[in-house]
């Protein structure tokens, strides 16, 4: 079909829509592409890792006292926990697990106690002893979960030798447990 002044004409745009019309394809382009439109959140303790550990200084339920120094040389994961909260109660018998098998070979499990409604050892000790569980357990670890910044329980922070943060998680899932495992060997 031949081509017309008319049929010509209509493909004719003024400045103004051309303008209109390069700018909305820049902002669809943009979309596509993946441009943020909002600044995008950190994993909680992201900014932990690889530092070294706040200094501690924690009770045991037995009386002794865990510091960075009495740690050191050994791979530590802290366990910060409360009784009142499930998803620590569901990780505690892999931290049994996880101590049975690997604290021969220099791994250091500190169930870390904090957030608790009645204060001293009572809570963490009693726990401890009615399942048995064998690895550290302290208690009073507020100020240091506050310090560290996570904001919810569970969270698990794992150090290497030299007492670097190598890991954060937080929240707990039976599914997670291939990632601590891998991460805990590569540090022995």
């Amino acid at each position: 079909m031949p081509s017309t002044k008319r049929d010509r004409k209509e493909l004719v745009y003024d400045p103004k829509t051309l303008n209109t019309m390069m700018t909305t394809l820049a902002i669809v382009s943009l979309a596509l592409l993946g441009a943020p439109s909002a600044p995008q959140q950190a994993q909680p303790g992201a900014n932990l890792v690889n530092k070294p550990l706040p200094n501690f200084s924690m009770k045991t339920v037995g009386g002794a006292t865990v510091t960075n120094q009495s740690v050191r040389g050994k791979v530590v994961l802290l366990d910060f926990w409360a009784t009142w909260c499930g998803p620590c109660k569901a990780a505690s018998p892999f931290m049994q697990e996880l101590h049975t098998k690997y604290a021969s070979r220099g791994l250091m499990l500190i169930g870390a106690n904090a957030g608790e409604r009645t204060a001293g050892p009572d809570p963490a000790k009693n726990y401890a002893a009615e399942h048995n569980y064998t690895y550290t357990f302290t208690y009073g670890n507020d100020d240091l979960f506050k310090t560290l910044g996570t904001g919810g329980y569970p969270t698990f922070v794992l150090a290497d030798k030299q007492g670097i943060v190598r890991k954060v998680w937080l929240g707990y899932a039976d599914s997670m447990k291939p990632q601590f495992e891998a991460a805990i060997k590569e540090l022995l």
